[in-house]
């Protein structure tokens, strides 16, 4: 049987710019070049959000706020999905797809109901920070 996880900001949800924007918007850069940047800066360190963090409770409390804070100003601005990609996973047969994301529920959730993936489970920052006790979850279930 096969088996799928995807990953959802930038692998199902278009959402870059979206993300800039939010990032200017809660001040944590002064302009959309400078988020840009500071995004790409993100993706390209090991991210603070796995099971071997370094994070106390209260940074890893104030990351759920920011990364909420994002996940709203994302989810009330609107972004695309990747159609294409979108498509050829709604083709695949296989009852289990499943999607692990940093962003939050409430911005996930109405995307993937436009769409005919139907994961057998979305699992967001709200679950857990790791996204392998995440993959985890998915695979003990």
């Amino acid at each position: 049987m096969l088996n799928l996880i995807f990953d959802f900001d930038g692998v199902i949800g278009d959402t870059f710019e979206e993300f800039c924007e939010a990032i200017v918007h809660i001040g944590m850069a002064p302009d959309i070049d400078s988020a840009q940047v500071l995004s790409r800066d993100y993706v390209s360190k090991k991210s603070p959000h796995t099971r071997d963090h370094t994070l106390t409770n209260d940074e890893l409390g104030k990351e759920y706020e920011t990364y909420k804070a994002l996940g709203l100003y994302v989810s009330e601005k609107g972004f695309g999905l990747f159609d294409n990609f979108v498509s050829e996973i709604e083709q695949v047969n296989t009852e289990n797809k499943a999607i692990v994301s940093s962003n939050i529920q409430s911005c996930i959730l109405p995307a993937i109901s436009n769409t005919r993936i139907n994961p057998t489970h979305i699992l967001a920052f709200e679950n857990h920070h790791s996204k392998e006790e995440k993959i985890e979850t998915i695979c003990q279930d």
